[in-house]
């Protein structure tokens, strides 16, 4: 297993021979075919689509047939792709993530006027495959906003409760960890509504991730102004003008990474509002393997860039590292969303995402 993932070549080499050894059981022989498959799709190998179509059907997990799909449509192999869209377990091929592809091979394979039904199903959707549709099909995005109910009587009752007290006063001398308890403690007993209330609370003491949090923990998901709000206006502002990069991406960046949270410190090291490491890289314009690059790290980046121009949601698509992909899926979505919480037209993800390119200047800079 480490070897498939560090070095698939000699993974694949190697793999006939410990195939042929008479004491190897037949689950052994899967998990090893499964095993080796998904290093060389990681890898991009060569030799990944075949070695994904040998992996036998008791070890076929749902990580064997997302990559068996993520690899065809790294070959341009639309054809195969769709088809093993088609032959994926019910629960993931209903995934707006599959949907998409599979109205993408379709397209390819049968033309667009076949695929636009398909998109069609999925193009309302508020999120990162949602929006890819409705781009493919020149519709404008629908984020399906409802305004929760704001209630000040029912939240000045609330923030009379002790617990509540506490958790604000906590709050305002930055003893976050300590605040959340007393807020959590408060809010155990709640109904979602209340929940709601707790919510308009938190964001009007500016304690954003909590709020943020809460709504979450309420099931409410509509009220795109709350979810989205635009704190530290002055710096960001400034930040914008100095570095050329709009404020709806920084906020975007400040959301994903810290939910606003000043004091944000990762297990690596990053640290405030946007995680910052000691160390920075510049990718040559390319706004999704920047995003990568803030998440991954500038190497894996550099390893998973193609060698030829590619569309860049099937260079997404194959990110290696799931963390890191959903990562620039969830940026993406917060920036359409910064958008129209501004009342502003949301700039397309077609736009956003121009081809991914095989070059590649990076520099180092504090």
């Amino acid at each position: 297993n480490r070897l498939a993932r560090s070095d698939p070549g000699t993974a694949l080499g190697l793999l006939p021979r410990l195939l042929s050894r008479p004491d190897m059981s037949p689950g052994l022989r899967g998990r090893l075919e499964r095993d080796v498959a998904l290093g060389a799709a990681y890898d991009r190998h060569p030799a990944a689509l075949a070695a994904l179509a040998d992996v036998p059907g008791d070890t076929s997990d749902d990580e064997v047939w997302q990559w068996r799909a993520r690899a065809a449509l790294w070959s341009a192999d639309y054809r195969q792709a769709l088809t093993w869209i088609e032959q994926m377990p019910a629960g993931l091929a209903s995934q707006p993530r599959w949907r998409y592809w599979r109205a993408r091979a379709v397209a390819a394979t049968q033309g667009d006027a076949a695929a636009m039904p398909l998109y069609a199903e999925i193009a309302g959707l508020r999120d990162y495959y949602g929006y890819l549709a409705a781009d493919r099909l020149h519709q404008p995005y629908s984020l399906n906003a409802q305004p929760s109910l704001d209630d000040q009587a029912a939240q000045a009752i609330l923030a009379a409760q002790p617990g509540m007290l506490r958790a604000h006063a906590l709050f305002d001398c930055s003893f976050n960890d300590e605040a959340i308890a007393e807020w959590a403690n408060e809010l155990s007993d709640a109904t979602p509504a209340v929940k709601v209330q707790a919510a308009h609370l938190a964001a009007g003491w500016g304690w954003y991730a909590q709020s943020i949090a809460t709504l979450a923990q309420a099931g409410e998901w509509n009220d795109v102004r709350l979810r989205y709000p635009r704190p530290y206006a002055a710096t960001i502002g400034a930040a914008s003008t100095l570095t050329q990069v709009p404020g709806d991406w920084i906020l975007a960046i400040m959301r994903q990474e810290s939910l606003f949270r000043r004091d944000a410190v990762s297990r690596a090291g990053a640290r405030g509002l946007m995680q910052m490491r000691p160390s920075t890289a510049t990718y040559d314009g390319q706004l999704g393997p920047a995003l990568a690059a803030y998440n991954a790290g500038p190497l894996p980046v550099a390893r998973w860039l193609p060698g030829h121009p590619m569309d860049a949601d099937i260079w997404i698509e194959n990110i290696a590292y799931g963390e890191t992909r959903d990562y620039l899926q969830r940026i993406f979505e917060h920036i359409v969303a910064y958008a129209w919480a501004r009342d502003a037209e949301p700039p397309r993800l077609v736009s956003l995402l121009p081809q991914i390119q095989p070059s590649l200047t990076a520099s180092a800079g504090n």
